[in-house]
């Protein structure tokens, strides 16, 4: 049970960095091309959206 919850544990935080990465990689872009811009922008908006 407790390698089970190591396991889910190790998961979320594994897809977070990822999506840290993504994020990332996103902004860089988005300096660079207004186009990138958009597309970051509009993912931070459903990422916060409540």
């Amino acid at each position: 049970m407790l390698w089970t919850e190591a396991l889910l544990v190790t998961e979320r935080l594994n897809r977070g960095y990822a999506t840290e990465a993504i994020l990332t990689q996103m902004a860089v872009s988005g300096v660079l091309s207004e186009k990138a811009d958009k597309a970051f922008q509009k993912r931070i908006r459903q990422l916060t959206e409540t």
